[in-house]
Order: structure tokens, then C-alpha cells, then sequence
């Protein structure tokens, strides 16, 4: 690949117990240099991605993993990365990987070591979490549909004060008022 380089030894890159470290995080974790070469990555990252420390580590992050990290949404993340130090995604990365479509809450924070500022990117795996808000948000909007379905019946929905905060057109036409009205 273009740009890449072959990784120096291990024991070089890292500082004692880093790789350690890294492991023992569930989450998907990668250790980056000033010019977002990979310098490590944990095991949970590399399941995530079926690929080995030999195929991530010295590459370019936007290289690695088979350029699954070529997201332009991670590109704006990091590249507004170095003006503030540290970074989290409000909207979910998505990538793709050899299971299918992952979602990601991303963090990412400067470390100082031995060797220079790394850029630590810890990924959480939010897939499950965006699956059951999609899932909620079609059951709410079926729900909906079949509410304002019902012509016959007033459906009339509160607040915890007690406030009307929707009705359906059942409950308008028997008091004959619009929901502006309410």
C-alpha cells in the first residue's frame, strides 16, 4: 500500500505494559502516532476487523484494517482532533467490517510517552444500541399510524401534569376541536 511502513520492533514503539493495557479493554482500542500511523492495536480491535497486528500496526489508520477506516465522518473527528486534545463522536461512526455494518461511539485523547504524543482511539461498538433506537422508533411510528387510524375512538394522550399532549382524529371530531386548539 502507498504510504505504508513496515512496523519497527515491538518493544521499541510502546513503553512497558502499554500492550498490557490495551488488551485488557473490551472495546476496540488503537494507539496512534502524530502522523496516524497505527503504533498498536489491541486484540479487540483486530477481532473486530479479522486482521493481525501485522496488517494494522505501521500502517496509516485510513490504510489499516483494509481501509474500513476511510470514513470521512472519522476524518472531520480527528482532523479538528489536534485544536482541542481530545474528541468523541455525537453521531455514531459507521463502518463497515467483515460482519457486517458496525456503528461506533468513538473517544480519542492524547498520551504523553517515552516516545512522543500518541493519539489513543478507544472505539465502543454502539451497534446494538442504534439497532433497538431504529427498532423503538418504528414501533412508536406503527403505534402512531394506528392511533390516528381510529376514526371511531378518542385517543387522547397526557402529560405527567395532566396537559393534552396529542390526540387522535376520534377525540377531534367528537369535541370539534383542532390539536392547535387543545
Amino acid at each position: 500500500m502507498a504510504g505504508s511502513v513496515q512496523p519497527p520492533e515491538r518493544e521499541s514503539r510502546v513503553e512497558p505494559g502499554v500492550s498490557e493495557l490495551l488488551n485488557s479493554l473490551p472495546e476496540g482500542a488503537i494507539l496512534l502516532d502524530s502522523e496516524w500511523r497505527i503504533v498498536l492495536s489491541n486484540s479487540a480491535f483486530q477481532r473486530l476487523f479479522s486482521a493481525t497486528p501485522d496488517q494494522l500496526e505501521g500502517q496509516f489508520l485510513w490504510e489499516g484494517a483494509g481501509a474500513k477506516w476511510d470514513v470521512p465522518e472519522l476524518r472531520r473527528l480527528l482532523n479538528g482532533f489536534g485544536k482541542q486534545g481530545s474528541c468523541s463522536a455525537k453521531d455514531q461512526l459507521s463502518i463497515n467490517t467483515p460482519s457486517g455494518t458496525r456503528f461506533f461511539d468513538l473517544s480519542a485523547s492524547v498520551v504523553q510517552t517515552r516516545a512522543g504524543d500518541r493519539i489513543l482511539v478507544i472505539l465502543y461498538d454502539a451497534t446494538a444500541r442504534v439497532h433497538a433506537e431504529e427498532s423503538c422508533r418504528q414501533s412508536e411510528d406503527r403505534f402512531r399510524r394506528f392511533v390516528d387510524s381510529l376514526t371511531d375512538y378518542a385517543v387522547i394522550f397526557f402529560d405527567p401534569a395532566g396537559n393534552i399532549v396529542r390526540w387522535n382524529s376520534g377525540a377531534q371530531a367528537l369535541f370539534v376541536w383542532n390539536p392547535d386548539e387543545v
